[in-house]
């Protein structure tokens, strides 16, 4: 019963905390506290499984996040953040209970350590390099991006340098503080603890304003077990991220390369050899208020020979992406791995951004293919997943205000309609109409 009721015992300390805080905040609000916060409310209709004879989604998400951060002397500061995620009408009534209230961030950092440009941050905190390729905040999806550790920072205005120790999950509940002679109270764990940490680096090199570039690497160690082994994840990942500035031209380069080891679902013997890459570029030409860019992105996949051996995983894995931001408004492609079955993606495109405050329009047209070639049910191979059109209508209402309208559509190729065909399931429906979503949202920060 106690286990059960832990996590509303929290939210409501969590609560409870902020309620103290504010409060504080109210009879001290000259002694640097600063509230800040941001809300976002998003309609959407989802008609994107690829058949006319069903009924689209209709639901509306809505992210409350409310911050307070506090100045404890020059050089040292704290920040609390609380968040709140929610579908309209998924709590039954107003006393009905959802875990929905979660602390989002909260952490102390230290600034100008030693009378240099080092800071350290520690507790839990949102975390995002360049435009989120490899690590994001994930901020268009209704939940958001945070994680628990340490990041250490120097910071120059021609390098600087981040260092980050994370926990993404643990599984050490059980033990602690229980410490007592009895093994069926405190059960010492018969193999190694699961944990799932993540180690790593971002670093920068800026030339000069328009010339600038990143390096980073990190390790990412999970040490659950998979169904059919006793092999743990041990993965690295390294790139860059390149752009440059001529006149009306910018491009922007980005490549990553993974390796290690992961357990195998299908050949308990031995752990498959990770060899993954992804390279993406882009060449943008700018004049006045309209930017146009043609983009191409390549994420490896495995091949049929591959996965049938079991000893090669070649699939890139974009674990901490923010995916939204790259392969168009639709997510077919949040799940590489699933969506493509393993084959990996390459995505061609062309990005069109007229920016006239207060309005900003935004044209997308991909082009989608696996990366490795599929086979599709009737024997037959394929890399062709379709096109997608996407179009962002943004205006700022007021300063801090903005409503965004996006749409979008998806002509599924072969090997799209092949996996999403569910007729061996469901015989009512064909799963290969084009496909359509919509959505209007809100955001207001202060």
């Amino acid at each position: 019963m106690l286990q059960k009721n832990k996590g509303l015992v929290m939210r409501i300390l969590i609560l409870f905390l902020f309620f103290i805080i504010v409060l504080i905040y109210n009879l001290f609000g000259e002694q640097d506290f600063k509230i800040s916060g941001n809300f976002q409310l998003r309609t959407e209709l989802d008609g994107r499984d690829f058949s006319d004879k069903t009924y689209p989604l209709s639901f509306t998400s809505m992210r409350t996040k409310i911050g307070l951060e506090k100045n404890l002397t020059k050089n040292i500061s704290v920040f609390f953040q609380i968040r709140d995620s929610r579908l309209w009408g998924e709590a039954k009534n107003t006393i009905y209970n959802l875990k929905n209230l979660d602390l989002h961030q909260g952490y102390v950092q230290f600034d100008n350590i030693l009378d240099e440009p080092m800071s350290v941050k520690a507790g839990r905190f949102e975390m995002q390099f360049r435009n989120g390729r490899y690590f994001s905040t994930n901020n268009f999806n209704y939940i958001s991006r945070s994680w628990d550790g340490v990041l250490f920072s120097y910071d120059t205005k021609p390098f600087g340098i981040n260092v980050f120790a994370l926990t993404h999950s643990r599984s050490v509940d059980p033990y602690i503080g229980r410490a007592v002679p009895d093994t069926t109270q405190y059960p010492y764990p018969s193999k190694p603890e699961e944990g799932h940490n993540l180690y790593g680096f971002w670093s920068k090199f800026a030339f000069d304003k328009e010339h600038y570039l990143d390096i980073f690497s990190y390790y990412d160690f999970n040490r659950k077990r998979t169904s059919k082994g006793n092999y743990t994840s041990n993965r690295f990942m390294s790139g860059f991220y390149y752009k440059f500035s001529y006149d009306d031209f910018f491009t922007v380069l980005e490549g990553a390369y993974q390796g290690g080891e992961a357990g195998d679902q299908k050949n308990s013997s031995a752990p498959r050899i990770i060899q993954a890459f992804n390279v993406a570029g882009s060449l943008n030409y700018k004049i006045d208020d309209l930017t146009v860019g043609l983009n191409a992105d390549v994420l490896s996949g495995t091949s049929e020979k591959d996965l049938n051996e079991g000893k090669y995983y070649r699939t890139f894995d974009a674990t901490y992406q923010g995916k939204h931001s790259f392969y168009s408004g639709m997510d077919y492609f949040s799940d590489i791995q699933k969506s493509t079955n393993n084959r990996g993606l390459n995505d061609l495109f062309i990005k069109i951004t007229y920016d006239v405050k207060p309005w900003t329009f935004i044209f997308e047209g991909h082009n989608f293919t696996t990366n490795k070639a599929y086979r599709l049910q009737n024997n037959e191979k394929s890399r062709d997943l379709g096109n997608e059109l996407y179009l962002i209508t943004r205006v700022n209402l007021l300063k801090n205000a903005s409503l965004e309208w996006g749409k979008a559509v998806f002509i599924p190729g072969e090997v799209m309609k092949d996996v999403y065909d569910v007729k061996k399931n469901d015989g009512n429906y064909d799963r290969t109409d084009p496909s359509f979503w919509t959505y209007l949202m809100m955001r207001v920060s202060f």
